[in-house]
């Protein structure tokens, strides 16, 4: 029978007098399915009035039918292996394995996902599919489930047996949750629609029908990242259930109420924490459905959640990482702040091990050392009653695994020192850290220096100050005036090479001073005889990695005069370099410039990135490209790549040994603007060798479609538009320790 209305109904014949047990539309057409019947139990219908027999792919007792993802589901109570079918169309319909042989009497789909419930089979009566083909068992409530509906980001199912536990829900169709019914009826059927979940039983007197709204309290399963820092500001992913689009009103940190709430699904949502003391603090979420209970799924610390470490596996396959303290530690020791007791927990006893890679498996820090005179080394902190500093750079290598794999600390914020009125770039204040030049005038030397605060630093931002004037300058002017260089060093995650980067755009790694983590600074021969301090403002910094440009080739745009600033240039990674430059006045501090967006319309760049899938080193951090300003040779736009700490290590440079006093290794190299054909000449370094990398590349599809990677060994030319290397890259097997490439741009 059919309606207009639901309200007003007709008789209609149906293609046989079979048992039909289910209906659905979809695509146009109804289907129906049935539990009895010979090569008929399926029948299909444009209209819902004339009606057509089809066979099924197999004549078990069919229950249930869907429509969702192209594909018409049915469900059968009967049948071995084939409880499921399957048709694009309604009228061919193809055996599917079910996940069980249970009593299949519901399905549905939502979310993506097709779930089927079952009348019978212990703790597996739910099944789900993405795709109608392949079913996977879910632990759900044991009852007779007799149908399964999806709405408002919710699965709900009842049923005809229980006590109190009648209904059960899920958002995600896994993850099963028991509900009171609103009595014990034999319920067998349920809908959702304005709103409302309807349910309807075959028992009980005058309460056969039962309605539920579409939500309720949400409950909440894990909070990412669980550790925030007290000023706030730390993104989080937060996960459970119950969430509804548009019905969050509320989420608190502590009794404080957060920012930037984002609704990513039924199950999930993002939220910005807002600022609170240090300790636990409960998350409480408020929907149409209520509020979660009280919890301690958070905790806020002025040293933050901390950072993973390599530590390999049975004493093999530890690296070195680089390590600043980002609060000021509870105990200054070494064992105070990681070891035995503490929230990372390394093992005290075994610090400084002469065996390290024997168990118990050892740890270590070491620091680099630069007095007043002293040529800075690598020095091992050889016993772990040793203070450790914040704003110290720092190297760690451990060969045991911390506190869940995080190495964390306890402490209280890191002050600051300096004011804006005082020459700090932040409003929040800076933390003066002092760098010590080489005492030999014409000699540079690197310092190590920690980021003294629980988060990224933008480096922009970072000002110097030199014998305490309020006149201080950004990096690139430091530069110009021969104090400090205005490129900074950081070893990377994978802890197998170094990232680049300065203030000036664009930079091929994002130019953060990292959490947790310290960076090299080179003092210039300027620095010899004056105090100079590295400013660092206690402001989290906003930026992220550097994504690819739009090709802006065919624009035209009227190029502004920019002036060119020359700088000295300070060769290699020895400390004893002389400088060919003076120094210049000093400027007044300039307005902070985004070094991560490209000044000019016609400006471009390609990223080049390497990655071992199975060690997972990589070097992520190369630019080529053209810019209006830059010139053939070096530029202020051509970032140095420092030497490997140590091995193993995988790195990609472009080579410029023909720029005289500039000659070195470069993460980025920019040409200015070209009609003709364009080539950049880089390598690969790698140790240990003998495994395969991938080269990938990112950049506009304009620009790749005339850009053509060269191996120089062989000469063999690839397309960069070639479609096998989109996913994973151009497969490389490292034969020797350095490998040569070309890449070329066509006009």
């Amino acid at each position: 029978m059919t309606s207009p209305d639901g309200s007003t109904w007709t008789s209609r014949t149906s293609a046989a007098d079979n048992y039909w047990y289910g209906v659905t539309y979809g695509n146009g057409l109804f289907v129906a399915v049935a539990g009895s019947g010979t090569g008929n139990r399926v029948m299909t219908s444009p209209d819902g009035s004339t009606w057509t027999s089809r066979a099924s792919a197999v004549d078990n007792s069919w229950y249930s039918v869907t429509y969702g993802n192209g594909l018409f589901v049915a469900v059968a109570a009967t049948g071995t292996g084939n409880r499921v079918m399957t048709s694009p169309d309604g009228i061919t319909w193809t055996s599917r394995t079910s996940a069980a042989d249970n009593n299949w009497y519901g399905v549905t789909y939502g979310n993506g996902l097709f779930v089927a419930v079952a009348y019978s089979g212990g703790v597996n009566q739910v099944m789900t599919s993405p795709d109608g083909i392949t079913w996977t068992s879910r632990t759900s409530p044991i009852n007779g489930w007799n149908t399964v509906v999806y709405g408002n980001g919710l699965f709900v199912a009842v049923s005809n047996s229980g006590t109190g536990n009648r209904v059960m829900t899920s958002p995600d169709g896994s993850t099963w949750t028991s509900r009171t019914s609103a009595v014990d009826n034999q319920w067998f059927s349920v809908t959702y629609g304005n709103g409302l979940f309807v349910a309807v039983a075959t028992s009980g007197t005058g309460n056969r029908v039962m309605t539920s709204p579409a939500v309720y309290a949400p409950t909440l399963s894990a909070i990412s990242p669980a550790y925030g820092i007290t000023a706030g500001g730390t993104t989080t992913t937060i996960t459970g259930t119950g969430f509804v689009s548009g019905g969050i009103s509320g989420v608190t940190f502590g009794g404080t109420a957060a920012t930037n709430v984002t609704y990513v699904s039924a199950t999930s949502f993002t939220a910005t924490t807002p600022a609170h003391a240090a300790g636990t603090a409960s998350v409480l979420v408020t929907t149409p459905g209520g509020t979660n209970s009280a919890n301690s799924l958070f905790k806020y610390t002025n040293c933050g959640p901390g950072v993973p470490i390599t530590t390999g596996t049975a004493g093999v396959g530890a690296l070195w990482q680089m390590l600043a303290l980002p609060c000021v530690p509870t105990t200054s020791t070494i064992a105070g702040t990681f070891g035995t007791g503490t929230s990372s927990n390394l093992n005290t006893a075994t610090y400084a091990s002469t065996t390290p890679t024997t168990s118990p498996y050892g740890w270590i820090i070491e620091d680099r050392t630069v007095g007043a005179i002293a040529i800075p080394a690598y020095v091992p902190l050889l016993t772990s009653d040793i203070s450790l500093s914040t704003g110290i750079g720092y190297w760690l290598k451990s060969y045991q695994a911390p506190t869940n794999g995080t190495l964390t600390m306890e402490g209280t914020a890191t002050p600051t020192d300096v004011t804006q009125a005082q020459g700090c770039y932040s409003a929040n204040g800076c933390k003066a850290i002092t760098v010590t030049a080489y005492t030999t005038v014409g000699s540079n030397r690197y310092n190590l220096v920690g980021n003294p605060f629980p988060y990224n630093v933008e480096w922009s931002k970072v000002r110097i100050r030199v014998d305490g004037s309020t006149s201080t300058l950004t990096p690139t002017q430091a530069n110009t005036n021969n104090i400090v260089s205005n490129t900074a060093y950081i070893w990377n995650d994978t802890g197998t090479g170094y990232n680049s980067f300065t203030d000036v755009t664009p930079s091929p790694a994002t130019p953060n001073l990292q959490y947790f983590k310290s960076f090299w600074v080179n003092v210039l021969p300027g620095a010899v005889g004056h105090t100079v301090e590295l400013l660092i403002p206690a402001e989290q910094s906003t930026l992220s990695y550097l994504q690819a440009a739009p090709d802006q080739l065919a624009q035209t745009a009227t190029l502004e005069s920019m002036p060119t600033v020359e700088m000295p240039w300070y060769l290699g990674w020895l400390d004893l370099v002389v400088s060919p430059a003076a120094a210049a006045p000093l400027p007044a501090v300039s307005d902070h410039v985004n070094p991560q967006k490209l000044p000019y319309l016609k400006d471009w760049y390609i990223r080049l990135k390497l990655d071992n899938p199975v060690t997972g080193w990589k070097d992520h951090g190369m630019l080529l490209g053209q810019l209006s300003d830059a010139n053939l040779g070096f530029d202020r736009h051509d970032i140095a790549k420092m030497a490997p700490f140590t091995a193993p290590y995988l790195s990609l440079v472009f080579i410029h040994p023909d720029w005289g006093l500039k000659a070195a290794d470069y993460a980025s190299n920019f040409h200015p603007y070209s009609s003709t054909v364009d080539v950049w000449h880089f390598q690969i370094h790698a140790d240990p060798v003998g495994s395969i990398v991938y080269l990938s590349w990112e950049g506009s599809p304009a620009l790749l479609t005339r850009s053509r990677l060269i191996e120089v060994s062989t000469g063999k030319v690839i397309l960069a538009n070639d479609p096998r290397w989109k996913s994973k890259g151009y497969p490389i097997t490292l034969t020797s320790t350095v490998q040569d490439y070309i890449w070329r741009v066509l006009p």
